[in-house]
């Protein structure tokens, strides 16, 4: 079959896998960043006060 090793081992490339943990991290911590720089710039006060 193919992507199964013959002596043992893990079938999958690290590079694949260390690409893919890249490219789902990078957006994801883009993200966060953003929704934290909003979330900042918000007195406490208000934030409890305001509901939408």
């Amino acid at each position: 079959m193919v992507g199964l090793p013959l002596e043992g081992g893990f079938p999958a490339e690290r590079t694949g896998i260390c690409g893919l943990a890249a490219v789902t991290f990078a957006p994801s911590l883009l993200a966060t960043i953003g929704a934290a720089r909003r979330a900042a710039a918000i007195r406490p006060a208000l934030a409890v006060r305001v509901t939408d």
